[in-house]
């Protein structure tokens, strides 16, 4: 099934499989003579892309030029619109009979908008976005980027509304920060920046070439990775190697209300994770579990089944309230019946 929804964020639309591509007729190489076969070089092609809506009006057009056989992605879909086809997105060119360009028809639906205005439980605003679908009722998911940094939210599915409608969701703030022991290795550089808890660089002191840190925090900012080599100076996981130490617990996480060094030290919540756990769902060892792959990360529901449709990003950070044993492995619940693994979360 085909999920009718779309995000503004840049995410691929998919919606009605209504539309039919119209193509002319591919020439083959029977249909030339033994002279044109011999004198006839191959030129680019034009195809005129032509949106319709559902009712068979012309909303616009665009033209893409290319050799024929080539893939190419579309790039003027009408504002307010949306594929009615997804795979419509990108078109193979093809070589007309008798002429070097052709038209092709594409349909779309009109879309409707929501604005999103997301607001701590206290009532203060920390940021907007917008979602689109193709009709009231749809269910459409926020992306991890619509999703203020350093926020999470309960739910991440969204109804449409009227166009034009307003809705606001509330977000719980997170620690981007956790416990992290291991030891930070630093490249043929000739000095690595160093940064403040903030993602500033620090142009006062950086880091020498081929020389080992030893590391204690984890700092996941705007979906960049720190570690902290000194009280108030962090450098980029990007920037060195890593290697964690096997013999400290790394899945700690801090107190998403503490803001002070001396309370982040402090391990204000035990790793369960070589303890049985009864069956059924119990309160969570950690307030905040933050995703360890660059790549998504699986979710599941409570019934053990794993979520096709939705996925955690790399490095985000999350709210947890419970955990459970399911599939036999211990896991913690992100959102309402979704359930992420302790092995894939610190």
């Amino acid at each position: 099934m085909i999920k009718k929804s779309l995000i503004l964020s840049g995410v691929l639309f998919s919606g009605l499989m209504l539309g039919t591509t119209v193509t002319p007729a591919v020439v083959n190489a029977a249909d030339k003579t033994e002279d044109t076969a011999t004198t006839d070089t191959k030129k680019d092609v034009t195809a005129t892309v032509n949106y319709y809506d559902a009712k068979g009006n012309q909303i616009s057009s665009e033209t893409v030029t290319g050799a024929a056989g080539t893939t190419h992605a579309l790039k003027n879909i009408p504002s307010g619109y949306a594929l009615q086809n997804a795979s419509d997105k990108n078109i193979i060119l093809v070589q007309p009979k008798d002429s070097n360009s052709y038209n092709q028809t594409v349909f779309v639906n009109a879309v409707i908008s929501n604005n999103i205005i997301f607001k701590t439980a206290d009532q203060t605003q920390v940021g907007t976005t917008t979602v689109s679908s193709l009709n009231v009722g749809d269910k459409v998911d926020l992306t991890d980027a619509q999703v203020p940094s350093g926020y999470a939210v309960a739910d991440k599915s969204v109804t449409m509304q009227a166009d034009k409608n307003t809705q606001i969701i509330t977000v719980t703030k997170v620690d981007p920060i956790s416990n992290f022991k291991g030891v930070v290795t630093t490249g043929d550089s000739s000095s690595t920046t160093l940064y403040s808890k903030t993602g500033d660089a620090i142009k006062s002191r950086a880091l020498s070439a081929n020389s080992a840190w030893s590391v204690d925090k984890k700092l996941v900012l705007s979906g960049v990775t720190y570690y902290r080599v000194a009280t108030t100076e962090w450098v980029k996981a990007d920037d060195v190697t890593v290697k964690a130490d096997p013999s400290t617990d790394t899945n700690t996480s801090t107190d998403t209300n503490t803001n002070t060094d001396k309370d982040k030290d402090k391990d204000t919540n035990t790793d369960t994770s070589d303890t049985k756990l009864p069956d059924g769902i119990v309160k969570s060892d950690k307030t905040a579990v933050t995703t360890t792959s660059d790549g998504p990360t699986t979710l599941f529901k409570t019934d053990g089944s794993a979520i096709k449709n939705r996925a955690l990003g790399g490095h985000t950070s999350w709210a947890t309230t419970k955990m459970a044993n399911i599939n036999g492995e211990k896991m913690y619940k992100v959102a309402t019946n979704e359930w992420v693994p302790a092995s894939e979360v610190k």
